[in-house]
């Protein structure tokens, strides 16, 4: 897997649901990675509905553009929190129109944005769940070999699977010494 050197994580809530503030708090995020980063949105005050989505996500995509030397990884944590069409739609043209060297990466929890049905189908996009995130027995008890002498460690790894459910978080937490 190819190794991205910046990641912009962005931690949505419910005041999120505008697309300007969306955009806004996207660039910054964007400029805590790359210091330079500064998308003037300002211009775009008196457009609305499909124009502003259009004429935003195509400057955006310009200007992200010119930082070709780097390669960002743009995580939207809580994404279930968005349920904007005017950022869905925003977000599907970033989708379609992004160079090779961005990636964007939605966290939620619950079942995955519905307008990204259509790139999971084609294999753009990929969902990986909770149960795949989590860590199992074996993994635990590597963790444990390399971080903790305990007396039974398979029976502190059960403990710690059973109080965790894998939670990879939780097992670190509880592991560590």
């Amino acid at each position: 897997m190819e190794s991205y050197d910046r990641c912009a994580w962005y931690h949505l809530s419910s005041l999120d649901n505008d697309l300007m503030t969306f955009v806004k708090y996207l660039s910054c995020s964007l400029n805590k990675v790359i210091d330079s980063f500064n998308f003037n949105y300002d211009n775009h005050e008196n457009l609305s509905g499909d124009k502003l989505i259009d004429s935003i996500a195509n400057e955006f995509l310009i200007y992200l553009s010119q930082f070709s030397e780097y390669k960002i990884s743009i995580l939207l944590d809580d994404f279930q929190e968005i349920s904007n069409d005017e950022v869905f739609e925003f977000l599907t043209i970033l989708i379609r129109n992004t160079s090779d060297n961005i990636r964007l990466l939605m966290a939620t929890k619950g079942s995955f944005p519905k307008f990204l049905a259509r790139f999971i189908m084609n294999g753009i996009a990929v969902t990986i769940n909770d149960k795949q995130l989590a860590f199992n027995r074996d993994d635990i008890m590597r963790i444990l070999q390399n971080v903790r002498a305990v007396d039974d460690i398979n029976l502190c790894a059960d403990l710690i699977l059973d109080y965790t459910e894998g939670w990879p978080a939780g097992v670190i937490a509880i592991a560590l010494p």
